[in-house]
């Protein structure tokens, strides 16, 4: 019976700073879709605890190896000197950086210089498995060209990357910086991008360039490892779900439509038309949500989906009718107008019922499908949120029904709206 902790065994040790390190509860990735604009996870004083344990005896030290390490750098000077200064055995205890590197941070140096210095500082990162990047002191364009479009990698100085988040603001560095560094990430799994609505002169089609650059990015390899993709566009449907089916290992799917010319979602309406037949429209035309499921059907591996469909139960009802009342006031409401009460339980039998059909389409034309989302849009003076409703996906094939969760998730509009798919609508109207 061990007496102390130096009694237990190594492998006891190993198991106990696996718990003492917080590292180890965050996910991976820890970003989610755009949608949620939460604060990053990323922490440099997420392993005080565990280091502190790693330091209190020779033989801790000896055992419980650098690790789970986070970096976050906003200024210039700061990743010059951990290119020049850090210790090798520091660089490889990294698991997580944060790019927010403001351009007045930078010295006069060229442009090639600074993606050079980018490029030595990350691969100086060998077990590197989390980059989130924010800001980059990339961002020169001038009427003779675009200066990220000339970023090439020469070696893969992200070998180890499995998870890749960029947020600039900049809709030309949104688009070229990913491909940069997708080129140098050979085994890339989660994936979060937004196109930022820019497209190439030389770019020809209908289809989505930032997309097809990633496969063709991934087609001189061994193919595409993406499982999780992160998607803000301004893109239509048309243009994204064709190229989105060439993904072959896609689990996880998370695509939001933002419009540049409106602060919120540019949404994916569901709504019933004749026949009772569902349909989906956005600014670029109206389809069956069959035919919209479809396109996605190559998605073998397909598990989760929340492609920011928008359910419209009953356009001429307006839903402002389900006012949020205190108890007291509710009851002396639908007491004193019987016919309000009445439509009001007729709106959430509509919504109920197209909730179960929009799931029960995608389910039936998913077959791998197990988790999805529902949007439900109260956008109106009383209402500033929206209705987030998850269902899972039960039973067996051939029998297969989608169960919601009884409570949705209430998101108010201005945390989850997108002027540029990177930022709050708040911080857009300050600009």
């Amino acid at each position: 019976m061990p007496q102390n902790l130096l009694d237990l065994s190594d492998e006891t040790l190993l198991l106990i700073s696996h718990f003492v390190h917080k590292d180890n509860e965050i996910e991976l990735p820890s970003f989610g879709a755009h949608w949620e604009n939460f604060q990053s996870d990323i922490d440099p004083e997420v392993a005080e605890d565990y280091l502190s344990f790693r330091s209190s005896c020779k033989r801790l030290y000896k055992i419980c190896k650098l690790q789970g390490l986070h970096v976050r750098v906003k200024r210039w000077n700061k990743m010059v000197k951990w290119v020049e200064e850090a210790p090798v055995a520091v660089m490889r205890g990294v698991r997580r950086v944060e790019l927010d590197i403001v351009r007045d941070s930078v010295p006069q140096v060229s442009f090639s210089l600074r993606s050079s210095m980018i490029s030595t500082f990350l691969s100086g990162f060998t077990n590197l498995e989390e980059l989130i990047v924010t800001n980059l002191p990339l961002c020169r364009h001038t009427r003779k060209g675009y200066k990220t479009h000339h970023l090439r990698a020469l070696y893969d100085f992200l070998k180890n990357l499995l998870s890749l988040c960029v947020q600039v603001k900049c809709d030309q560095c949104s688009t070229f910086i990913p491909l940069w560094m997708l080129s140098a990430s050979p085994i890339l799994q989660h994936l979060k991008v937004a196109d930022g609505g820019f497209t190439p002169s030389e770019s020809s089609g209908n289809s989505n360039w930032l997309l097809q650059k990633i496969l063709e990015v991934y087609s001189m390899r061994n193919g595409c490892p993406i499982r999780s993709l992160y998607l803000g566009t301004f893109w239509g449907n048309e243009a994204i779900l064709p190229v989105i089916s060439n993904f072959p290992l896609i689990e996880n799917l998370q695509v939001l439509q933002y419009n540049e010319k409106n602060l919120a979602h540019s949404q994916l309406v569901c709504l019933p038309c004749k026949d009772n037949i569902l349909s989906v429209s956005d600014y670029t035309g109206e389809q069956s949500l069959r035919s919209f499921a479809d396109q996605l059907r190559d998605l073998r591996s397909l598990k989760t989906l929340d492609c920011h469909l928008v359910i419209s139960p009953r356009p001429e009802f307006e839903p402002t009718t389900l006012d949020m009342y205190d108890r007291r006031s509710h009851y002396s409401a639908v007491e004193g107008t019987p016919n309000r009460s009445r439509r009001a339980l007729e709106y959430r039998t509509d919504v109920q019922r197209i909730l179960e059909a929009t799931a029960q389409a995608l389910t039936d034309a998913l077959p791998s499908l197990q988790y999805g989302a529902v949007w439900q849009d109260m956008d109106d003076t009383v209402h500033q949120h929206c209705f987030r409703w998850t269902f899972e996906v039960q039973g067996e094939q051939g029998n297969r029904t989608p169960v919601f969760d009884p409570v949705p998730v209430a998101i108010p509009r201005i945390f989850s709206a997108n002027y540029d798919a990177t930022c709050l609508a708040k911080d857009a109207e300050a600009d």
